[in-house]
């Protein structure tokens, strides 16, 4: 067995995680324009798992890649032949660029979620301190529970 297909298959795997990646931000997307709090929640915890098995999964490959003494920054990387006929370094050159692909997916959407989250907080903060500044100027109650609403002479309206 050559060392080829271990890095194919390292490759392989870690495309797979992306895109499961993407999935999840996906819904992601989803529930942060539903504002659905309690889809956010799950997914932040799913999102966490699905992250540390890439962490795992790109450990692995650049082990592989190590092993087999390739350097991925290196211009030439994907068209390198890593000691395999020149079907396999082609095939391996083609999954390098799909990981490429869907992991810069993966990089776009959780750049596009963090950017309607920010928004999302904005609102959230300019709304908490409308109604907490309109609460202070008109309280209801003073600090012993009494109302403080002081009766006016004012005519509401005539019948």
């Amino acid at each position: 067995m050559s060392a080829s297909p271990s890095l194919a298959d390292a490759l392989r795997a870690e495309i797979s995680g992306f895109e499961q990646l993407c999935r999840v931000l996906d819904e992601e997307h989803a529930a942060l324009v539903e504002a659905d709090a309690d889809c956010l929640v799950t997914l932040s915890e799913e999102k966490a798992r699905v992250v540390e098995r890439l962490r795992d999964l790109a450990h692995d490959r650049t082990r592989v890649m190590h092993d087999l003494s390739l350097d991925p920054h290196a211009p030439d990387f994907a068209s390198r032949s890593v000691g395999s006929s020149g079907s396999d370094a082609k095939a391996l050159a083609t999954l390098w660029n799909a990981l490429l692909d869907v992991a810069g997916k993966a990089r776009d959407r959780n750049h596009g979620n963090g950017e309607l989250l920010a928004v999302r907080m904005t609102h959230n903060r300019v709304a908490l301190e409308t109604l907490s500044a309109a609460a202070r100027r008109h309280s209801v109650y003073g600090p012993d529970g009494q109302n403080i609403i002081q009766p006016s002479n004012r005519t509401l309206g005539q019948a």
